[in-house]
């Protein structure tokens, strides 16, 4: 596969002529290696397309309409001069109409009023919105874990789309992108000496890389993750039924780094393996008894031969593992406020406080004495709650209930907040939008 000039995939009439001729998939590829290449708006090009990936079938794009689509995507967001515009890729699905059958076709005009697209950008002038620019993270949908390495030099976002990205932050230049042939990486972390970066996917496919060119240094296998219908039959035969601690198992995925980073644990549905890290040899494998809750919630190394997990169910099972022994040797539970939806949880580094987040509110728990420290009513998207190093901050990224004292409608906003640990007071706020 040849790489196309900057100039072609610049250009709607070259792209349009190619998905016809070869189809999407080949126009994506060409998309992505220019965005490599070539970078600038090339690279506004290639996440446009990739875009499509996500608000469309597969097979429709071969036939959709392309103008339409791009108008569409490149409309709004980081590479447009109206971030928050109303014409978004998702406010329109008349784009893949030419995809369907005729019969289906000829009913849809009937019952939708007609889009009228924006007009479509000049490709070759596309620019990033302020401060974004450089800051690409290749094709890419979603980013659903980041990290900072320990000297500051490096930061790191793994997406929804395979690749875990390193910026240079005195150049903001991207400087590497790593992919290990899976989408849907979860998460990912620096260990503490700044050479290596740990990812997992969904399948629980464990990376781990050498920072900062993101070549490959090993792989393992978490341990499996639940079947959606073994996790139903599980809830199902709890008497009470226990509050739901949302997502799906195949998104729990959750992995810890040895304060020293000689190991690394990784757990899964009924068990959690710990590995040698540099020699990526199997130390031991934990296993859940009948005592102990299936789901992981948050994992800690509280030390080299220490380890503590914290399981997805209320009342929250604390359980400390001899690594020696490969034995539970201290079991606590905390008691969980009524907050929907808790889906991401960290333990602070010194082991004093654990703090979880779910949709309507934040949470933190002091360990040693297993007590509520306070309830916020802030909750989080996702995956988006991190704890600074010295376990004085937290951050969360959630949507308000109002923004300027408006009450939304519909309107999917995200607001960064910054907070004190362990009381969580507010110390500052961003509107995502801002940012483009």
């Amino acid at each position: 596969m040849n790489l196309p000039t900057r100039e072609a995939l610049l250009n709607i009439e070259w792209l349009t002529r190619t998905r016809a001729a070869e189809g999407f998939q080949s126009l994506l590829e060409y998309a992505r290696r220019g965005a490599e290449t070539y970078g600038g708006p090339v690279t506004a090009v290639a996440e446009a397309l990739q875009d499509l990936t996500w608000a469309c079938p597969r097979p429709f794009l071969d036939s959709a309409d392309l103008r339409h689509a791009l108008a569409h995507a490149l409309a709004t967001g980081s590479w447009s001069s109206s971030p928050s515009g109303r014409h978004t890729l998702w406010s329109c699905f008349q784009w893949y109409w030419p995809a369907l059958a005729a019969a289906k076709r000829a009913e849809l005009p009937a019952r939708h009023v007609p889009c009228v697209p924006p007009s479509l950008p000049d490709l070759a002038g596309l620019r990033l919105v302020a401060p974004l620019d450089r800051a690409w993270l290749a094709p890419h949908h979603s980013v659903w874990g980041c990290d900072v390495s320990p000297d500051g030099r490096y930061v790191l976002a793994a997406s929804r789309g395979g690749h875990v990205a390193v910026w240079e932050l005195e150049s903001d230049a991207l400087i590497a992108s790593g992919r290990d042939g899976e989408e849907e990486v979860r998460d990912c972390a620096v260990t503490p000496d700044g050479r290596r970066v740990i990812s997992v996917t969904s399948s629980g496919k464990v990376t781990i890389w050498n920072l900062p060119t993101m070549t490959v240094h090993g792989t393992v296998q978490a341990p499996s993750s639940a079947p959606a219908a073994a996790y139903i039959l599980w809830r199902e035969l709890q008497s009470p039924a226990p509050p739901a601690l949302e997502g799906s198992p195949r998104r729990w995925r959750r992995f810890a780094i040895a304060p020293d980073g000689s190991r690394l644990a990784v757990a899964g549905w009924e068990a959690v393996h710990v590995w040698e890290l540099e020699a990526l040899e199997l130390v031991t494998t934990l296993r859940f008894d009948h005592g102990l809750t299936p789901g992981v919630l948050a994992i800690s190394f509280a030390s080299r031969d220490r380890l503590v997990t914290l399981a997805r169910r209320s009342p929250i099972p604390v359980v400390t593992w001899d690594l020696s022994s490969h034995q539970a040797i201290v079991r606590t539970t905390l008691e969980v406020p009524p907050v929907p939806g808790i889906q991401r949880a960290l333990v602070t580094r010194d082991h004093r406080f654990f703090i979880a987040a779910g949709e309507t509110a934040t949470i933190v728990w002091r360990l040693d004495n297993a007590s509520l420290v306070v309830v916020v009513p802030h909750g989080v998207s996702g995956q988006a709650l991190a704890v600074s190093p010295d376990g004085t901050l937290a951050a969360t990224c959630g949507g308000p209930d109002e923004v300027d004292g408006q009450r939304l409608a519909g309107v999917k906003v995200e607001v960064l907040r910054l907070w004190s640990l362990p009381e969580l007071r507010p110390l500052q706020s961003w509107n995502l939008r801002d940012f483009g």
